[in-house]
C-alpha cells in the first residue's frame, strides 16, 4: 500500500519550517518502495538448506528517506523474531540462523516480512513477504583410495557441528567405521576384494548422503562399481541370483535385437554372463553394454525389482489416491537417486517455489515413471517436465490411468495443435470409446496423450485414452499445458505428409496428485 502526496493547497508562508520539512520528508518517503526481497548464499549452499545459515536481502526503489524506517522480521509460531529494525539506505542484508532441529529430513517453511513505516505517524506504507522452503540437508560425499595407501577415504563437504549425524563406512554391507559429520573426513583400512561405500545417517537410519560402491582391487587400490550413475552392487542386491536377473529380462519390452535372435540382446548378454559364472556386477555391466549399450535396461531392472520388494499394496504407478512415498520407505538403491534429483529440482526452483516434500514427491514420481521406458535419471534431469497435479485432480487421475496402461506415454513430443492435419476433426473423440455416452452436466471428454502432442489425436497409434472428467479440470490443465509449452520454448515437429508431425521437442508428463500443477524446463542449475 502506498499513499499519494497531494498538492499543498494555498501555501502559507507562515508555516513553521519544521512542519514543511516533515511534509516534504513524508512525500519523499512515499516515493520509495520495496522492489525485491530474496534469499542469498551466506557462505553455505546456493539455496537455503536445513542446518545452514543463509541471508535475506531487501532492495528499495530509491534511497529510503531519513524520516522513515524499514524493519525485517521472521514470523514464527511464538511470535516475531526481529532481524533488523534499521533497514535503511537502499535496502539491507541480514543473516538468518538455522532452526535448531534433529530432524534434518523435514525442513520447516519459514516466513519473513519487510515493512516500511512513516516515522512521524508509525503507519506502514509498503511491505513484502518472503516464504522460504529450505532444502533437506544433503551431503555430497566423495570417496577414493588415493588419500593414503591402504585406506578407503571419504570426504564430507560442508561438515556441521552439534548434530547426531554420522558418516558410516560399510565393508561388504557391514559397518566398518563411523565419524560424526563434524569431521570433514572418515576412513577405514582396506581389504583386497572387499566392497565399500559410505553414507551419512541419523540414529534412525535416515539417509543424508551416500557414495557409490567401490571394490578394492588390492590392498591400496579400488574401482567404482557403477554404470553411468547407477550403483551396480545395490541394484544387484535387489535380485537373489544372477539367474533371476535373466528371468526378469525375458519380459523386458524395450530390448534390442542386433544379434538377430528372438531373445533380446540384453537377455543374451545376461545368459552368457551366467554361463561364464560372472559376478552380479560384471553381469549387469554386460547387460548395460549389450545391443545399443544404454543404461535404460538397468533403470528398468531397478523398477521391476522394487515393485517386487515393496509391500503388496504398493501402487504400480505414483501415486493414486495421494499415496506419495516417504523417501525412507523406498529401497536404498532409490534413496540416493531421489535425494539427488530432489536437490537438483530445488536448485532449479531457486528454493522459492517447492517444499522439500514436493521436490521429493516429484523426483520419486519422475524416476518411477520414466524408468519403465528409459534411463530414468538422465530423462528426469535433462528433459522438460510437465507436472500435472492436485489443482486439476480428475485430469491428473486420468493421466495416471493412461500411463499405467501405456508406459511409453510418460514421454511425449510437442506438436502445435492448430497445425495438426486432423485439426478440422478436433472433436474426433465424440461418440468414441469411454466418451460414447452423453456426459453428465459439467463434464467434458478428456484425451491423453494431449491433442497438442505427436502422440495425440485420431492419427496417433496407439489411440489416445478417453474419459469424461470435470470440465474445469480439463480446461485448466489445457491452460497450464500451454503455459508450460511457452515457458520451456517447446518446438513443433516437421509438418506431416500424413498423420501427425515428427521430431517435436521431447518432454515428460509426470502426474503427482499431491502438488499443484507446475513444470521444470531443466535448463541447468
Amino acid at each position: 500500500m502506498r499513499r499519494v502526496c497531494g498538492r499543498l493547497m494555498r501555501p502559507l508562508w507562515l508555516v513553521v519550517l519544521a512542519v514543511g520539512a516533515l511534509a516534504f520528508g513524508s512525500c519523499v518517503a512515499q516515493a520509495t518502495y520495496v522492489t525485491d526481497f530474496r534469499t542469498w548464499p551466506n557462505g553455505g549452499p546456493s539455496v537455503p538448506t536445513m542446518g545452514w545459515p543463509f541471508g535475506v536481502q531487501v532492495t528499495y526503489s530509491d534511497r529510503l528517506s531519513p524520516w522513515d524506517t524499514g524493519k525485517v522480521w521472521e514470523e514464527t509460531a511464538s511470535g516475531r523474531v526481529t532481524l533488523t529494525d534499521s533497514c535503511w539506505y537502499y535496502g539491507c542484508s541480514e543473516t538468518v540462523q538455522p532452526v535448531a532441529s534433529r530432524d534434518y529430513a523435514h525442513p520447516p517453511t519459514r516466513t519473513f516480512k519487510v515493512v516500511l513505516y512513516h516515522t512521524d505517524t508509525g503507519a506502514a506504507y509498503d511491505e513484502r513477504t518472503l516464504v522460504v522452503h529450505e532444502r533437506r540437508l544433503h551431503f555430497a560425499l566423495e570417496a577414493d583410495f588415493d588419500w593414503s595407501p591402504g585406506l578407503f577415504h571419504v570426504t564430507v563437504p560442508g561438515s556441521l557441528a552439534n548434530t547426531t549425524l554420522d558418516t558410516i563406512i560399510y565393508e561388504n554391507g557391514r559397518e566398518a567405521d563411523r565419524c560424526n559429520v563434524y569431521w570433514s573426513h572418515c576412513e577405514t583400512p582396506v581389504t583386497s576384494g572387499a566392497s565399500y561405500y559410505a553414507a551419512v545417517e541419523d540414529p534412525d537410519g535416515k539417509l543424508y548422503g551416500i557414495t557409490p560402491s567401490y571394490r578394492a582391487t588390492s590392498s591400496t587400490t579400488g574401482v567404482k562399481e557403477t554404470a553411468d550413475q547407477i550403483d551396480l552392487p545395490r541394484l544387484g542386491a535387489l535380485y537373489a541370483t544372477t539367474t533371476d536377473v535373466c528371468n526378469m529380462l525375458l519380459t523386458f519390452p524395450y530390448g534390442t535385437h542386433l544379434a538377430r535372435e528372438s531373445p533380446t540382446d540384453q537377455w543374451i548378454a545376461c545368459d552368457t554372463a551366467v554361463a561364464n559364472r560372472l559376478s552380479m556386477t560384471a553381469l549387469l555391466q554386460a547387460v548395460a553394454a549389450a545391443g545399443t549399450g544404454t543404461t535404460a535396461v538397468l533403470w528398468w531392472l531397478e523398477h521391476q525389482a522394487t515393485v517386487q520388494v515393496l509391500s503388496p499394496d504398493w501402487p504400480t504407478t505414483p501415486w493414486p489416491d495421494a499415496q506419495v512415498p516417504a523417501i525412507d520407505d523406498l529401497p536404498q538403491v532409490w534413496q540416493g537417486a531421489v535425494i539427488n534429483l530432489a536437490d537438483y529440482y530445488k536448485l532449479q526452483a531457486r528454493g522459492q517455489a517447492w517444499t522439500q516434500a514436493a521436490a521429493e514427491a516429484i523426483a520419486a514420481a519422475c524416476l518411477w515413471n520414466a524408468s519403465r521406458i528409459t534411463d530414468g535419471l538422465e530423462a528426469c534431469r535433462s528433459l522438460p517436465i510437465f507436472i500435472t497435479g492436485a489443482d486439476v485432480a480428475e485430469a491428473t487421475e486420468h493421466d495416471i490411468e493412461a500411463i499405467v496402461g501405456n508406459p511409453q506415454w510418460v514421454k511425449l513430443n510437442y506438436e502445435y495443435g492448430r497445425g495438426k492435419e486432423a485439426y478440422q476433426n478436433r472433436n474426433w473423440y465424440i461418440g468414441q470409446g469411454a466418451c460414447r455416452a452423453d456426459p453428465d452436466e459439467g463434464q467434458q471428454c478428456d484425451e491423453y496423450p494431449f491433442w497438442a502432442s505427436e502422440q495425440g489425436g485420431p492419427a496417433a497409434f496407439p489411440t489416445p485414452s478417453l474419459r469424461y472428467i470435470d470440465a474445469r479440470d480439463n480446461g485448466l490443465q489445457g491452460l497450464r499445458y500451454g503455459s508450460f509449452v511457452t515457458s520451456c520454448r517447446l518446438v513443433s515437429g516437421d509438418p506431416p505428409v500424413s498423420g501427425n508431425a515428427r521430431g517435436g521437442s521431447t518432454f515428460l508428463v509426470i502426474p503427482v496428485p499431491v502438488v499443484p500443477t507446475d513444470w521444470l524446463c531443466n535448463r541447468g542449475s
